[in-house]
């Protein structure tokens, strides 16, 4: 099934100001994003609602892969549900499939294949193994990054877990922090427990920001210099924060969340509203400094404007 789907572009200056909003035009595509990136030449990537997309500058949505239809030339696999994606220096495409357990290559020929966790298996493949390729067990992962180091970070949500990958021929998987027990505590890598990890986003210095809820209440933390810290926690249902839908983080180190209509950003432990950008989800910053969120029908662009 076909929806409108769009990208809300957003230019940070030094400091956040006034945002004006310009409609720029519609982009046709497939189903309803839930995770998006951007390669270093600028083309963005999205996932979600069954489906993989491609939007490089001045084109149409290319689907890369779907429910319906596996790879782009009908290889292999077929998401079952997409949530997380991430673009690595050589262009390849790792999609975290929720649904499967797994994480997936999209290769340069559009060829879908297991990059680590069950061949699939369906959620008969849930388990927690750190391991070598299709040996190494998740359970629901969802958000995923690359990092500094050029490895992928995902996150395990129902290991409580983050798990790292190294994008070389072993496709060796290892725990980070957290693993098998939840609950919300800070600290050294080893002692740090995590509660369903989901969203997360690298800023400068390797910085990881990511969002736990643990039952119902949603913390904002961070993974920073071999130690977990949270920088905010959701104070009632009404707090924006157990309405998140993404988040992205600039080359200042800000932080920026969707969430409810509304774009954010973190200061001093508040998220304080910029925006509104109805139906937005999934920030996140492409090559020239915008930042870019699918947003449900339209293309739009917000800019800060001076005080």
């Amino acid at each position: 099934m076909r929806a409108l789907l769009a990208f809300l572009c957003f230019w940070a200056a030094s400091g956040p100001g006034p945002v004006t909003v310009e409609v720029l035009g519609n982009l046709p595509a497939q189903g309803k994003l839930s995770a998006l990136t951007a390669d270093a030449r600028g083309t963005l990537y999205g996932a979600g609602g069954g489906v993989v997309v491609r939007l490089a500058p001045g084109q149409l949505p290319d689907v890369l892969a779907s429910e319906q239809i596996g790879g782009m030339h009908g290889f292999d696999a077929r998401f079952r549900d997409p949530m997380g994606i991430a673009v690595d220096a050589r262009g390849l495409v790792y999609v975290t499939d929720t649904g499967e357990n797994v994480v997936d290559l999209i290769g340069p020929d559009g060829r879908v294949t297991a990059f680590v966790g069950p061949l699939r298996e369906g959620n008969r493949g849930a388990g927690y193994v750190d391991a070598a390729g299709v040996n190494a067990r998740f359970s629901q992962p969802t958000g995923a990054a690359i990092a500094p180091d050029g490895s992928l970070y995902v996150a395990d949500a129902g290991n409580h877990a983050i798990r790292r990958v190294t994008l070389d021929a072993v496709r060796a998987v290892t725990t980070v922090v957290g693993g098998r027990r939840d609950g919300i505590e800070d600290g050294a890598l080893g002692s740090a427990r995590l509660s369903a990890p989901s969203y997360m986003a690298f800023g400068p210095r390797g910085v990881l920001t990511f969002v736990d809820d643990d039952g119902g209440t949603v913390f904002l933390r961070q993974l920073k210099e071999g130690s977990v810290s949270t920088l905010a926690r959701s104070a009632s249902r009404a707090d924006p924060l157990v309405g998140i839908k993404g988040l992205a983080v600039d080359g200042a180190g800000r932080i920026f969340v969707v969430s409810r209509g509304q774009l954010f950003w973190l200061d001093w432990g508040q998220l304080k509203p910029l925006a509104d950008v109805p139906d937005a989800r999934m920030p996140a910053f492409n090559a020239d400094g915008r930042l870019c969120f699918a947003a449900g029908g339209q293309l739009r662009a917000a800019y800060f404007k001076k005080p």
